[in-house]
């Protein structure tokens, strides 16, 4: 019994530990996506928009972001259908992802320069 007990222990931690990575890197690459993201916004890219944030939503999904993931989603179809609501978007998207950053415990700093 005991040997179950223990790998059913090792289990437990190497999922934590996977997650962690899993979160680790989603840290690392979402400064740079929403920089980009907010750059495609202010040049028209449409299309680069509609990229960066199908990216996002499926990062955020991953990690159980659901209500950015909607966001992203949401701004996905807007860039797609070249909407007027892009920007604004684009600006929300990146205020919510600051947000979920800072509740996570990272810092984004200021981030001004995105607006």
């Amino acid at each position: 019994m005991s040997n179950k007990g223990e790998n059913f222990q090792a289990n437990i931690d190497e999922g934590r530990d996977y997650f962690k990575s899993i979160v680790s890197a989603f840290v690392r690459e979402m400064p740079e996506k929403l920089r980009f993201l907010t750059l495609a916004s202010r040049h028209g890219d449409f299309a680069e928009v509609g990229f960066i944030a199908h990216h996002i939503a499926a990062r955020c999904e991953v990690i159980a972001a659901n209500e950015i993931s909607a966001t992203a989603r949401q701004l996905e179809v807007e860039a797609n259908s070249n909407s007027s609501n892009v920007s604004h978007s684009v600006l929300s998207l990146v205020s919510d992802m600051q947000k979920l950053m800072k509740k996570m415990g990272y810092d984004m700093g200021d981030q001004s320069h995105y607006y």
